[in-house]
């Protein structure tokens, strides 16, 4: 290959017209008015830009300003500015850089420390996304391909956003705070992607080389630049007043609140005076006056005590409706009131307990007194009733928030809704009269005026944009004006060439006479040059008329250029390629000409059709491009006129092949339905000949019950409309396939004159779907619709108003039938289940569920008592024994049952509640119905919760064992109870009888039993340093049938060195009732390591009495339910004696639990009970406060028992 240089870098059809000649230049006035918008824009934002960022570094962190524009976001701005500089000035390295800067700068702001800091340095989230989004576009240029399609994807989204938020939420909605919390943000930020989308848009489109000229440049940088720093000291000005405003608001919020304050303590000391000087009873009624004459006039006092602390109050006067008393008991409150002080003092009540008004304050006032020692005067202010009703003062447009300690008291406001992003403008802090120090901080409630104001600088701000704009373009248009008018005289010249070369075009005359004319039209425009045309053969380009060149010189200039030509590149030949092509250039010289041109001649769609080659002296005259463009593409236009010609006759030939030889039906309708042409397909799947079809009617080969809707679909195609459908074809002789057809309008120039239809034979593909439609809704094993149906019959009756009934039925002992005989016979039974539901069902909807559970849903009104009947038989229905397989079986159902009224609530949930009342049906005994209601939801979410808190406080060791003791008849302690204690750190202790019964039943038990016994047997070794007792440990059924107990409680004992006789275990009278036999020979073993074992809520478990006398244990427990009346009942006196003696018979140890009074511990000891427990002799207590109780207690509640 010979090398050469593009003279126009990108392949175009028109290749002259993109080259930048020095001549070329914007013509027409949108040109000139895109040309200087987006000057103006990249000149704006790199200013305003610029300032921003500068003047960011200048202000307060808090300042309003600098919500506006932050330093990041400014400095984004300007860098987007500068990249479109350089994209529409041709500097693709400055564009570049920019779009990398930006894409940092980006990157810093959508840092957590950048973007979520107390100081505001990145932009709103929106303006984020929007400079993200121009990084991405100035990263590619806007000429090529994919990057004009980005550009402008980008500029019409940040149009419609921007244009948006601007006009429809700065005008018709409140969207003010969308892009920051200041108004002026959510302005500047939707302008911002107003213009620049607006930029992106007109700067991907194609344009000639320059631009608007140095004065029209200098007069918009000059306007930019006014228009900006005017805004910039507008909106400095504006803020600066409003802070100042803000200021003085504080300063008359602090006196004001301050001297009320002031005023109460006073009255509160008159009151507190008066009572110390008259402290008779006879005075007290004129203080309670006094103090009720205080809540009356004052609406911020709710209320006033008169107490000594440690003491129930003297008096206390509550303000009517005012809430709950103060919580005087409270040991926060109750240590601050103990704080003698001779002074007033003041507290926050939310600070010593939660109160639900965190604005309520406390005022103690010392009334000195020498009958009461400590007396006080207390009373309760409500901040927020102070500054709303007895302080007068105006703060509109601002809120005032008064804080402390980060949590805020109050929140006063003139307007009924502010704003819900209020902007921060002051903050100082003040000191309560004898209370803390509190802040104060002021915020712009209000932002209509702020925003009006924005708008306002906005509207000047664009009006400047808009003089700047208006100044530059004037200055172009006059430009314009002496342009057009030389451009007048060359076009009037073109037009009379080319009418007659189209002329000849529009005549169809030969393609060589055409293209002779052509050459002897540029021959004629430049008489100094000698061109060539050529057409393209396949790969190879053919001289077309007169020859002007040598014709070595000609073979030389195809060989070169004809590569390159027929990848539709440009091509010059000058004196630079002396050292490449010197032979070249020197046939050139011989034959007159210092240099030639190669241009290829394209199809509009990009095809190389030819070219022309031009060789000229030593100097182009200036409208040379112009005539070369010209010639260009009138060889265009004809030659592509020339290959439509061809291709159409090509085009009919493929057509009648595609028609005859394609393998689905094809036929041709006119306008009245009749069919005009058919192929062979069509013949053979319709088992028909062409005569028997052609010129018939369409319809009467379709089915007569398609015939309408196929009548409707041919009105539609001839309308203009394509369609998809389905129809049965009917060829009247017995032949009916199901056609998958399209139908297409076939139009002729613009009109439409018929129909043209594929089909395909479908039938056995509907059949298929059919069968597996069934499958995917239908049970396989006993033919009822399955969950997939169910879940769509749900979704069909949402909305309409009739009940419907849910009934989700679960079989009882199914499992253990189909476990133990197979699953053949479970099959069986599943089958015979169904076949008796199938015969209730009526007119509901029978579903299998799944496994061993069907769901019965009904549909009408008044369900309620119907479906209970309905149930009802269905319970008896299914109790009934099963013949299956020769064996007799009995199973029944549990089923729950849901309402929904009026459509709701969604098959899920509807699902979801009949399940629920299912299980309740079970818990409740099985074979039984049970109906959903609030309350089973209420509890199953309960539970569920507490479940799940359960398993955190156990993964988290959140629980405790605290220890009850155990008193002989001496009064001594000789053992300990441990009992489990869950603090949960919200609602304080969960009482056992909540969750132990939850633990039992999710098997979590097991991970709580094991940790008891392990923390017992732990602690057990610490009591056993000062004395030896024994600790008794209550055990989980769960815990004692599972494997390995016995080992797992040697383990514990050895890996804690405790002596197995100072462990004992308490087991319910419910461990025996699963497996007597295995349960006695575990105790024994039990016995046999010296472990004690205990008989816990001896007497009210059902389990015979007859293993007592087999039974391995050392004690009896009597229950606390027989001690609670002990003295008082007889019943309960009789049954505990009864205990006691066959106790006592047996050999056995008795211990009374539950024991709060003396007369049960008097009736206990003379009913010789061998050991006490019970709140009267000692409560539960961590292991440290027993020790302690055991060390410094044991003589003084050994003289408590003997008395």
């Amino acid at each position: 290959m010979f090398p050469v240089t593009p003279l126009w870098p990108a392949p175009c059809r028109y290749s002259l017209a993109r080259r930048p000649w020095p001549l070329s230049m914007p013509t027409d006035a949108r040109l000139i008015a895109r040309h200087t918008y987006l000057l103006l824009i990249a000149m704006a934002c790199t200013l305003m830009g610029a300032l921003g960022f500068v003047t960011g570094f200048f202000l307060l962190a808090d300042d309003a300003l600098s919500m506006v524009i932050t330093p990041l976001g400014a400095l984004g701005v300007m860098l987007a500015g500068l990249g479109l500089g350089c994209a529409i000035g041709g500097a693709p390295r400055g564009r570049q850089f920019s779009a990398l800067a930006l894409l940092a700068v980006v990157g810093v702001a959508m840092l957590p420390a950048v973007s979520m800091g107390a100081v505001v340095l990145a932009p709103p989230a929106p303006m984020r996304l929007a400079l993200l989004l121009v990084s991405l576009c100035l990263l590619t240029p806007p000429c090529h391909r994919h990057g004009r399609w980005l550009w402008r994807l980008i500029g019409g989204l940040g149009m419609i956003v921007g244009g948006g938020v601007l006009l429809v939420g700065q005008w018709l909605f409140d969207l003010s705070t969308l892009m920051g919390p200041h108004p002026a943000s959510s302005s500047i930020g939707s302008l911002f992607m107003l213009v620049f989308g607006l930029a992106l848009l007109l700067a991907c489109a194609p344009r000639p080389a320059g631009g608007p000229s140095r004065p029209a440049g200098v007069v918009a940088a000059l306007g930019i630049g006014v228009t900006c720093l005017l805004w910039y000291l507008m909106s400095f000005q504006h803020h600066l007043d409003i802070r100042r405003a803000s200021g003085t608001m504080m300063d008359n919020a602090e006196n004001a609140m301050i001297d009320v304050m002031n005023v109460h303590v006073k009255l509160l000391q008159r009151l507190a005076e008066r009572i110390a000087l008259s402290p008779d009873a006879e005075q007290q009624y004129q203080h309670l006056q006094d103090a009720r004459a205080y809540l009356r006039d004052v609406p911020s006092i709710s209320e006033i005590t008169l107490l000594q602390p440690g003491q129930a109050p003297l008096w206390r006067q509550l303000r009517p409706g005012s809430g709950e008393p103060l919580a005087l008991e409270h040991p926060a409150l109750a240590s601050w009131l103990e704080r003698a002080v001779a002074r007033p003092r003041m507290v926050v009540l939310d600070t010593l307990y939660p109160m639900q008004a965190p604005a309520l304050v406390a005022i103690s006032v010392p009334a000195i007194q020498r009958r009461y020692a400590g007396l006080q005067l207390l009373a309760r202010v409500d901040l927020a009733m102070l500054m709303r009703q007895e302080i007068r003062m105006d703060l509109f447009p601002f809120l005032l928030r008064v804080n402390l300690d980060g949590r805020t008291l109050l929140e006063l406001s003139d307007g009924e809704h502010p704003a819900r992003r209020p902007l921060f403008m002051n903050r100082r802090h003040s000191i309560l009269p004898y209370g803390p120090e509190i802040k104060l901080e002021s915020y712009l409630g209000d932002m209509s005026s702020l925003g009006r104001s924005a708008q306002l600088r906005l509207l000047m701000a664009l009006s400047g944009f808009f003089l700047s704009f208006l100044a530059a373009i004037s200055i172009e248009l006059m430009r314009l004006g002496l342009a057009k008018s030389r451009a007048l005289e060359l076009a009037r010249d073109h037009l009379q060439n080319q009418h007659q070369i189209e002329a000849m075009v529009i005549r169809q005359q030969p393609l060589d006479d055409i293209l002779a004319v052509i050459g002897r039209l540029l021959g004629g425009q430049l008489p100094a040059c000698r061109s060539l045309l050529l057409r393209r053969h396949q790969d190879r380009l053919e001289p077309i008329g007169e020859l002007w060149l040598p014709a070595r010189l000609q073979q030389q200039l195809l060989a070169a250029a004809a590569g390159p030509l027929c990848r539709g590149r440009t091509l010059v030949f000058g004196e630079e390629h002396e050292d490449s092509l010197p032979g070249l250039l020197a046939l050139l010289r011989a034959a007159g000409f210092s240099g030639a041109l190669a241009c290829p001649v394209q199809a509009a769609d990009g095809r190389v059709l030819g070219g022309l080659l031009l060789c000229h002296p030593a100097a182009l005259p200036p409208k040379a491009p112009d005539f070369i463009d010209n010639a260009v593409n009138l060889m265009a236009l004809a030659m592509e006129r020339e290959d439509d010609r061809a291709q159409l006759r090509d085009s009919e030939q493929r057509y009648r092949s595609l028609f005859d030889n394609h393998p689905d039906l094809v036929f041709a309708l006119d306008p009245r339905g009749d069919v005009t042409s058919v192929n062979r397909a069509f013949c053979e799947q319709l088992a028909l000949a062409p005569e028997a079809v052609l010129g018939r009617p369409w319809q009467r080969l379709v089915d007569a019950a398609d015939r309408p809707a196929t009548a409707q679909m041919l009105a539609s195609v001839l309308a203009g409309r394509s369609h998809r459908y389905q129809l049965t074809a009917d060829n009247g002789q017995g032949r009916r396939p199901v056609l998958d057809l399209t139908a297409l309008p076939m139009v002729v120039n613009g009109r439409i004159t018929g129909v043209y239809g594929i089909g395909k034979d479908i039938t056995r593909q509907q059949q298929d779907q059919q069968r597996l439609a069934y499958n995917a809704s239908h049970d396989a094993l006993t033919g009822l619709p399955n969950r997939n149906l169910l879940e769509q019959r749900l979704r069909e009756l949402t909305g309409y108003r009739d009940q419907l009934v849910l009934m989700f039925i679960d079989l009882d002992g199914f499992k253990p039938i189909n476990d133990s005989l197979g699953h053949e016979v479970g099959d069986l039974m599943l089958v015979e289940v169904a076949r008796r539901l199938r015969g209730l069902e009526g007119e509901g909807l029978l579903v299998r569920f799944g496994g061993d559970e069907f769901v019965l849903l009904l549909r009408g009104t008044s369900l309620v008592a119907s479906a209970e009947a309905l149930a009802g038989r269905l319970l008896t229905t299914l109790a009934q024994p099963y013949r299956v397989a020769h064996n007799e079986l009995f199973i029944t159902a549990s089923i729950g049952l849901a309402l929904s009224e009026g459509g709701e609530p969604a098959a899920a949930v509807l699902i979801q509640q009949a399940d629920m009342a299912m299980y309740e049906a079970k818990r409740q005994g099985r074979n039984h119905f049970q109906w959903y209601n609030e309350t089973l939801n209420t509890l199953m979410k309960r539970r569920l919760v507490l479940r799940n808190e359960l398993q955190d406080a156990i993964d988290h060791h959140q629980l405790a064992l605290h220890y009850q003791p155990l008193f002989n008849r001496d009064g001594k302690v000789v053992a300990v109870e441990a009992l489990l204690r869950w603090p949960h750190p919200r609602q304080g202790f969960v009482s056992p009888a909540d969750f132990i019964p939850l633990a039992e039943e999710t098997g979590q038990i097991i991970a709580i039993s094991e940790w008891v016994l392990e923390r017992a047997c732990r602690d057990a070794v610490r009591l056993n340093q000062d004395g030896r007792y024994r600790v008794a440990v209550n055990l989980s059924p769960l815990q004692f049938y599972r494997s390995g107990f016995l080992a797992a409680l040697t383990g514990v004992l050895a890996r804690h060195r405790l002596p197995a006789g100072s462990l004992e275990l308490e087991l319910t009278e419910g461990i025996l009732m699963n497996d007597t036999q295995y349960a006695i020979g575990l105790l024994q073993e039990i016995r046999r390591l010296g472990i004690g074992v205990a008989i816990d809520d001896f007497g009210t478990g059902f389990s015979s009495l007859s293993y007592l006398k087999h039974l391995p244990a050392d004690k009896v427990k009597i229950d606390r339910s027989f001690i609670t009346d002990l003295a008082t009942s007889p019943r309960d006196a009789a049954i505990t004696r009864g205990i006691l003696v066959m106790a006592h018979e047996l050999a056995l140890e008795v211990v009374a639990e539950g024991i709060e009074t003396q007369d049960q511990l008097d009736w206990l000891r003379r009913g010789q009970c061998d050991y006490y427990q019970g709140f009267l002799l000692a409560r539960p207590m961590p292991l440290e406060a027993l020790l302690e109780f055991l060390a410094q207690n044991r003589e003084r509640l050994l003289t408590a028992i003997n008395k």
